[in-house]
């Protein structure tokens, strides 16, 4: 299993993060609630964890508070899968059920590269 290491790679993940929760209305006063759902693998992961704590603060300046949970909570409306069908159970159960699909380089054996 592929650890992500670089602070390149942390960035990436931040901006694909913080781009997906910014299509919420950020006027309100009220803080907007996201769950991000990881698998233990990534929850484990120090590189994992550096960009979600900047994240959280990030998100705090906006109005955004975003919740880490492991990945067999239940999915709430605003939640973020973090990992493909083989590392998160909820992604794995959203395939399965046909309601979302894998690309064919995220699949198991292919390697990504960002």
């Amino acid at each position: 299993m592929k650890k992500i290491k670089t602070l390149s790679e942390i960035r990436k993940i931040l901006l694909l993060l913080l781009l997906f929760s910014l299509t919420q209305p950020l006027l309100s006063h009220e803080k907007e609630n996201w769950y991000i759902l990881l698998s233990e693998s990534h929850l484990n992961d120090e590189a994992i964890k550096v960009a979600l704590k900047v994240l959280k603060e990030t998100g705090l300046q906006y109005g955004l508070k975003f919740t880490i949970q492991n990945d067999n909570k239940k999915l709430s409306q605003n939640s973020i899968l973090v990992g493909t069908a083989n590392r998160n159970i909820q992604t794995g159960k959203l395939v399965k059920k046909g309601k979302i699909q894998e690309h064919s380089r995220f699949k198991k054996g292919n390697n990504l590269k960002i």
